[in-house]
């Protein structure tokens, strides 16, 4: 195959060097705190910080799906640390099991306010780092999602389920919203989409199975990444239910290792984009599209509304 140039003529392959240094150990530490919630119930925290880094450390604050093992998250959350970036994942408390709409709604609201609660408080919760906290950005953050969280990444930033925009969990101090396999929506949330038309606060990008969502609408400038996986944590990579070894794998799926590492690539050039300004990445993000994925052969989809 021709090599493919870049926009502004460069034959460098930036992605690959990107997809290696995600195939890679992320060089990031790792704190595990708590946080007491506003009623009383105890939020878990894993922070994650690089090791190695200049300037200061924008914050990425992420949502996970619930009653997932944060540890589980270490592969993706660690890529995104070491690239220069202050993760602070939050694990809803209490979270009941999704046997009815009310409970959901309520789950959701739920998992949204701690995170917000968890960026008001974002000094206390920093506080045991002691001078580490002195390199966080706290004026710069973005949010990335999973699962269901990864529709709370959505919903902070100013999106409803339907992709329509709903300012009513939106969250001002939030730039970015990166969201990953978001869960499909069901067809009493289309029958209930609110169709106000409100403020969306900053960027967005969802990658995932693009066909199982709805379209955004058009010119608003959402980014999509189609990734060739069926099984959202990837084979059981990311988000593994506490407790257990390994999550059953769905579609009979092994570790997709390389499908999640061109995920974190995206994540990186978009938060580069995002909270740091670096325009190219933006180019960076666009010019995935086509490209095969390393030793797997299956080509990367990306479309912007």
């Amino acid at each position: 195959n021709a090599k493919t140039f870049g926009i502004f003529g460069s034959n460098k392959d930036n992605f690959k060097d990107a997809f290696d240094a995600c195939m890679g150990v992320p060089m990031a530490q790792f704190v595990n705190t708590k946080l007491r919630a506003f009623d009383k119930s105890e939020i878990d925290i894993r922070m994650a910080y690089p090791l190695v880094a200049d300037g200061r450390w924008p914050i990425i604050i992420c949502s996970v799906d619930d009653n997932a093992d944060p540890i589980s998250y270490d592969l993706m959350v660690g890529t995104m640390a070491a690239k220069g970036y202050f993760v602070i994942l939050v694990m809803p408390s209490d979270v009941t099991p999704p046997n009815s709409k009310a409970s959901k709604i309520t789950n959701n609201t739920r998992r949204a306010q701690q995170v917000r609660f968890t960026l008001d408080k974002i000094y206390d919760v920093t506080s045991i780092l002691g001078d580490v906290q002195k390199r966080i950005d706290f004026d710069t953050i973005g949010i990335a999602g999973h699962g269901e969280g990864a529709w709370t990444a959505l919903e902070l930033i100013g999106w409803n389920r339907m992709l329509l925009p709903n300012s009513d969990l939106a969250d001002g101090r939030i730039r970015g919203a990166y969201s990953l396999m978001p869960t499909p929506v069901s067809q009493d949330e289309e029958a209930n989409n609110n169709q106000r038309r409100q403020i969306i606060y900053g960027r967005t990008m969802i990658a995932g199975d693009l066909d199982s969502f709805p379209e955004p609408p058009p010119g608003s400038g959402v980014i999509g990444l189609n990734l060739p996986s069926k099984s959202s944590g990837f084979g059981g990579l990311l988000g593994r239910i506490r407790g257990k070894k390994r999550e059953e794998k769905r579609h009979d799926e092994p570790p997709q290792r390389e499908i999640l590492a061109t995920a974190c690539v995206a994540a990186g050039y978009f938060f580069d984009w995002s909270l740091k300004g670096k325009k190219d990445k933006f180019n960076e993000i666009l010019s995935m599209n086509g490209k095969e994925i390393p030793t797997i052969g299956k080509k990367i989809r990306v479309v912007r509304a």
